[in-house]
């Protein structure tokens, strides 16, 4: 009982939210929708549409609902991508360069300031005894290179 009232209700609400310009507008969104998916439709010999988009021209779908789902792909979308990525513009391209740039600089920075931060605590942790152990190994380290350097010197 309750349950009846209340999809109706729904359907109410969905009907309002759609653009009251009647056939005419309902149109444009259609042409909206199949220039967004490269959608061309053509009339099957049974009078119904099919649906074809020109990403996959051997695809053909007999409603948009078929079509829709297979939109929800990760293939389609892909393609989709890579489709609007050879259609940018000169400067819409320098932009998104500009803004990954952007981005890999942000994330350059923020790593920098997280190894500083390791660095520093791991400093801190160590003994006094482990930093004249690696002092002392440091100095036997240098005396080897300046030794090496003294003989390729001589030779």
């Amino acid at each position: 009982d309750s349950e009846g009232e209340g999809e109706g209700e729904e359907d109410e609400g969905k009907a309002e939210a759609k653009p009251r310009g009647g056939s005419r507008s309902r149109r444009a969104t259609e042409r909206e929708w199949e220039a967004r998916y490269f959608i061309q439709k053509t009339r099957a010999r049974s009078g119904g549409v099919v649906y074809k988009t020109e990403l996959m021209p051997e695809r053909s779908f007999f409603s948009r609902e078929q079509f829709e789902q297979f939109a929800q792909g990760k293939k389609f979308k892909r393609m989709l991508l890579e489709r609007k990525k050879g259609m940018r513009t000169y400067n819409e391209a320098q932009a998104l360069k500009g803004k990954a740039e952007a981005r890999r600089e942000r994330s350059r920075s923020r790593r920098q300031v997280q190894k500083k931060t390791r660095r520093k605590e791991k400093a801190a942790a160590l003994s006094a005894a482990e930093i004249e152990k690696r002092k002392r190994k440091f100095q036997e380290k240098k005396a080897r290179r300046a030794a090496k350097r003294a003989q390729a010197g001589e030779n």
